[in-house]
């Protein structure tokens, strides 16, 4: 009988020692980021576009720090990439679709690029977007997290076919082909990111353009999918301006951003705010010169960027 329990006790101490052995390997960062490569891997062959990551970190406290994380496009060029990725795991799934959720997450040198590449029809996203098609594919996979922090962040919107800007320094006039918000610094919660559609809350926007505009402050909720980009409860300010309102733009499917301005509806209601035309100018060059500052109220924006009305105003000035 004492030896039969000393057995038991023998064998129930390998399995704890091999149960502790195999958790403490999870925490080798040389074995973390060989199983993080081998998921990257098996999301990037199912997907058909390569997502990478240079190395990553899990704490036992489940702290995540991962590097040089960047999705390529279909020209695999970097479309989004982050220098730093910071945060907490809340749970992991790999099935039925790859499913990752963090509680606070923190993103440095974060750099986002659209590009609809020379010859081309259709904007890189919407080759990416095109992978998430409902069919007898499984769910795309979903990234979520409770807060979002954002620093050093850019954001560009690219068409080679009528680019004209390729080196922004000095240049004082905007190119529409080459939309770019740079030294972003974002501050957000209930981020959701589901194949293509990506939600969120910002609470906290501010953004450098290269033809001088600069905001300082802007919040609200905002979503962007293949369809909708919304901006819901939306406050903005700059050093002349003071806008709240609600804006959308609608258009028929992704490849609709490689001719933004006249492929993409807007839409707006303005509540009672105060516009500088200084602000304006920075988009519209043709127009600097009008200093003057308006107060503005409209129940309707809508038509295509580069033709659309106003119904119901009032302003002043």
């Amino acid at each position: 009988m004492k030896k039969a329990l000393k057995i038991i006790a023998w064998v129930v101490g390998v399995f704890l020692a091999l149960d502790l052995l195999l958790v403490g390997l999870l925490f080798v960062p040389s074995i973390q980021t060989f199983v993080v490569h081998k998921v990257t891997e098996s999301i990037s062959e199912k997907w058909g576009t390569e997502i990478s990551i240079g190395d990553v970190r899990l704490t036992p406290t489940l702290k995540l720090v991962a590097h040089e994380v960047a999705i390529k496009d279909h020209h695999n060029q970097n479309m989004i990439y982050s220098g730093t990725v910071k945060g907490r795991l809340r749970s992991l799934k790999t099935k039925p679709s790859f499913k990752l959720g963090l509680g606070d997450v923190e993103f440095h040198d974060l750099d986002v690029v659209l590009r609809t590449y020379k010859d081309e029809k259709s904007i890189n996203i919407a080759q990416w977007a095109k992978k998430f098609k409902s069919g007898k594919k499984k769910p795309p996979f979903e990234l979520t997290s409770n807060d979002v922090k954002i620093t050093r962040g850019r954001f560009v919107l690219i068409n080679d076919n009528t680019r004209e800007v390729y080196d922004t320094k000095g240049r004082p006039d905007i190119d529409y082909a080459f939309l770019e918000l740079a030294d972003l610094d974002i501050k957000a919660k209930d981020f959701k990111l589901i194949g293509a559609d990506v939600s969120m809350n910002f609470k906290q926007l501010a953004f450098n353009q290269y033809g001088g505009f600069q905001l300082q402050k802007g919040s609200g909720d905002f979503r962007i999918c293949d369809t909708t980009l919304t901006f819901n409860g939306l406050k903005l300010k700059t050093p002349q301006s003071d806008l709240d309102l609600d804006l959308y733009f609608r258009y028929d499917k992704w490849t609709s951003y490689g001719e933004f301005l006249d492929s993409v509806r807007i839409g707006a209601e303005i509540r009672p705010s105060m516009l500088a035309m200084d602000d304006i100018a920075d988009w519209a060059p043709a127009i600097r010169g009008m200093n003057e500052v308006f107060s503005l109220q409209a129940d309707t924006v809508d038509g295509v960027v580069t033709d659309f009305a106003l119904k119901n105003v009032k302003a002043g000035w």
